[in-house]
Protein backbone atom coordinates (compact mmCIF):
# COMPACT_ATOMS: atom_id res chain seq x y z
CA UNK A 1 0.00 0.00 0.00
CA UNK A 2 2.94 2.15 0.15
CA UNK A 3 3.03 3.02 -3.36
CA UNK A 4 6.86 3.02 -3.99
CA UNK A 5 8.68 1.26 -6.92
CA UNK A 6 10.79 -1.67 -5.98
CA UNK A 7 14.49 -0.97 -6.46
CA UNK A 8 16.12 -4.14 -6.69
CA UNK A 9 14.67 -7.57 -8.37
CA UNK A 10 11.69 -9.09 -6.76
CA UNK A 11 10.19 -12.48 -7.73
CA UNK A 12 6.55 -12.20 -7.96
CA UNK A 13 5.07 -15.25 -6.79
CA UNK A 14 1.28 -14.94 -7.50
CA UNK A 15 -1.58 -17.21 -7.88
CA UNK A 16 -2.90 -16.32 -11.25
CA UNK A 17 -4.78 -19.75 -12.09
CA UNK A 18 -2.17 -20.16 -14.72
CA UNK A 19 -2.65 -17.05 -16.68
CA UNK A 20 0.38 -15.20 -16.62
CA UNK A 21 0.03 -11.68 -18.24
CA UNK A 22 2.04 -11.16 -21.61
CA UNK A 23 5.42 -10.05 -21.01
CA UNK A 24 5.98 -6.02 -21.22
CA UNK A 25 2.45 -5.37 -19.03
CA UNK A 26 2.63 -3.51 -15.98
CA UNK A 27 1.35 -4.51 -13.15
CA UNK A 28 -0.09 -2.72 -9.83
CA UNK A 29 0.35 -5.92 -7.62
CA UNK A 30 -0.81 -6.05 -3.42
CA UNK A 31 1.17 -8.90 -1.72
CA UNK A 32 3.39 -9.47 1.06
CA UNK A 33 6.90 -8.92 1.08
CA UNK A 34 8.88 -12.27 1.80
CA UNK A 35 12.61 -13.06 2.81
CA UNK A 36 13.75 -15.28 -0.01
CA UNK A 37 14.25 -19.42 1.77
CA UNK A 38 17.65 -20.09 2.55
CA UNK A 39 18.98 -23.43 3.95
CA UNK A 40 21.91 -23.20 5.97
CA UNK A 41 23.51 -24.98 9.09
CA UNK A 42 24.77 -22.47 10.77
CA UNK A 43 25.65 -18.76 10.22
CA UNK A 44 24.44 -16.03 8.06
CA UNK A 45 23.18 -16.54 4.83
CA UNK A 46 21.30 -14.96 2.03
CA UNK A 47 19.94 -16.35 -1.45
CA UNK A 48 18.26 -14.58 -3.89
CA UNK A 49 15.90 -11.81 -4.29
CA UNK A 50 12.93 -11.27 -2.00
CA UNK A 51 9.51 -13.01 -3.02
CA UNK A 52 6.90 -10.79 -2.84
CA UNK A 53 3.85 -13.36 -2.38
CA UNK A 54 0.35 -12.91 -3.94
CA UNK A 55 -2.90 -15.08 -2.76
CA UNK A 56 -5.26 -14.28 -5.68
CA UNK A 57 -5.17 -12.97 -8.75
CA UNK A 58 -7.41 -10.63 -8.23
CA UNK A 59 -4.35 -8.64 -6.46
CA UNK A 60 -3.10 -7.86 -9.26
CA UNK A 61 -4.05 -5.45 -11.86
CA UNK A 62 -2.86 -4.61 -15.22
CA UNK A 63 -1.38 -0.70 -15.51
CA UNK A 64 -0.55 -0.43 -18.89
CA UNK A 65 -0.69 -3.44 -21.47
CA UNK A 66 2.33 -4.35 -23.45
CA UNK A 67 3.46 -1.55 -25.90
CA UNK A 68 3.67 -2.60 -29.49
CA UNK A 69 7.35 -4.23 -29.42
CA UNK A 70 6.44 -5.92 -27.11
CA UNK A 71 3.24 -7.08 -28.93
CA UNK A 72 5.13 -8.71 -31.98
CA UNK A 73 7.29 -10.63 -28.75
CA UNK A 74 4.45 -11.90 -27.54
CA UNK A 75 3.06 -12.75 -31.00
CA UNK A 76 6.69 -14.46 -32.08
CA UNK A 77 6.54 -16.85 -28.35
CA UNK A 78 2.64 -17.71 -28.79
CA UNK A 79 3.94 -19.08 -32.55
CA UNK A 80 6.89 -21.18 -30.85
CA UNK A 81 4.53 -22.08 -28.25
CA UNK A 82 2.64 -23.91 -30.83
CA UNK A 83 6.00 -25.43 -32.63
CA UNK A 84 7.68 -26.53 -29.02
CA UNK A 85 4.55 -26.80 -26.65
CA UNK A 86 5.46 -26.55 -22.73
CA UNK A 87 4.81 -29.91 -21.43
CA UNK A 88 5.67 -32.26 -18.54
CA UNK A 89 9.12 -33.81 -18.89
CA UNK A 90 7.26 -37.71 -18.61
CA UNK A 91 5.39 -36.63 -21.44
CA UNK A 92 7.53 -35.57 -23.86
CA UNK A 93 11.11 -35.48 -22.77
CA UNK A 94 12.55 -34.13 -25.96
CA UNK A 95 10.30 -31.22 -26.13
CA UNK A 96 11.43 -30.50 -23.08
CA UNK A 97 14.93 -30.57 -23.47
CA UNK A 98 14.46 -28.53 -26.78
CA UNK A 99 12.30 -25.84 -24.66
CA UNK A 100 15.44 -25.70 -22.21
CA UNK A 101 18.05 -25.89 -25.05
CA UNK A 102 16.63 -23.19 -26.99
CA UNK A 103 14.43 -20.58 -25.01
CA UNK A 104 16.23 -20.98 -21.87
CA UNK A 105 13.01 -22.82 -20.31
CA UNK A 106 13.48 -25.94 -18.25
CA UNK A 107 10.31 -25.88 -16.64
CA UNK A 108 9.43 -29.19 -18.12
CA UNK A 109 12.91 -30.98 -17.46
CA UNK A 110 12.34 -33.51 -14.28
CA UNK A 111 14.27 -33.32 -11.34
CA UNK A 112 16.49 -36.31 -12.81
CA UNK A 113 17.40 -34.63 -15.96
CA UNK A 114 18.69 -31.18 -14.12
CA UNK A 115 20.19 -33.63 -11.56
CA UNK A 116 22.58 -35.16 -14.88
CA UNK A 117 23.02 -31.74 -16.43
CA UNK A 118 24.21 -30.30 -13.38
CA UNK A 119 26.28 -33.35 -12.42
CA UNK A 120 28.31 -33.38 -15.99
CA UNK A 121 28.47 -29.29 -15.72
CA UNK A 122 25.96 -28.55 -18.82
CA UNK A 123 23.04 -27.32 -16.47
CA UNK A 124 24.32 -24.19 -18.25
CA UNK A 125 22.38 -25.31 -21.41
CA UNK A 126 19.28 -24.62 -20.20
CA UNK A 127 19.24 -20.97 -19.92
CA UNK A 128 19.83 -18.62 -22.50
CA UNK A 129 23.67 -17.05 -23.05
CA UNK A 130 25.89 -15.86 -25.32
CA UNK A 131 26.41 -19.71 -26.06
CA UNK A 132 23.06 -19.55 -28.24
CA UNK A 133 23.29 -17.05 -29.45
CA UNK A 134 26.50 -17.66 -31.13
CA UNK A 135 25.21 -20.81 -32.09
CA UNK A 136 22.20 -19.48 -34.07
CA UNK A 137 24.57 -17.20 -35.65
CA UNK A 138 26.94 -19.75 -36.57
CA UNK A 139 24.29 -21.66 -37.92
CA UNK A 140 22.46 -18.79 -40.10
CA UNK A 141 25.59 -17.75 -41.75
CA UNK A 142 26.67 -21.44 -42.56
CA UNK A 143 23.38 -21.53 -44.44
CA UNK A 144 23.81 -17.94 -45.85
CA UNK A 145 27.23 -19.17 -47.22
CA UNK A 146 25.36 -22.58 -48.42
CA UNK A 147 23.28 -20.82 -50.54
CA UNK A 148 25.67 -18.24 -52.05
CA UNK A 149 24.83 -14.46 -49.87
CA UNK A 150 27.72 -12.88 -50.22
CA UNK A 151 30.09 -11.98 -47.04
CA UNK A 152 28.62 -8.49 -45.95
CA UNK A 153 25.29 -9.84 -46.32
CA UNK A 154 25.84 -13.16 -44.70
CA UNK A 155 27.22 -10.97 -41.28
CA UNK A 156 24.16 -8.56 -41.40
CA UNK A 157 21.54 -11.51 -41.79
CA UNK A 158 23.64 -13.36 -38.72
CA UNK A 159 23.41 -9.87 -36.82
CA UNK A 160 19.54 -9.49 -37.50
CA UNK A 161 18.72 -13.10 -36.65
CA UNK A 162 20.71 -12.70 -33.47
CA UNK A 163 18.43 -9.47 -32.74
CA UNK A 164 15.02 -11.43 -33.45
CA UNK A 165 16.11 -14.31 -30.96
CA UNK A 166 17.08 -11.86 -28.30
CA UNK A 167 14.09 -9.69 -29.01
CA UNK A 168 11.36 -12.87 -28.89
CA UNK A 169 12.92 -14.26 -25.62
CA UNK A 170 13.36 -11.30 -24.08
CA UNK A 171 15.80 -10.21 -20.96
CA UNK A 172 16.67 -13.05 -19.35
CA UNK A 173 19.50 -13.66 -17.04
CA UNK A 174 21.92 -16.49 -17.71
Amino acid sequence: DSGHRASSAILLDAATDGLCPPVGTVLWVRGELRRPLVFRNRGEATSGAPRLVVKAGRWLVVQQTPNLLHHGANQARRQIDRWLPPTREDRSPGTALARALVLGDGSGLSMETWRALRQTGLAHLAAVSGFNVAVLVTVVWVLAQLVGIPGAWRHGLSGVAALLYLWVLGEQPS
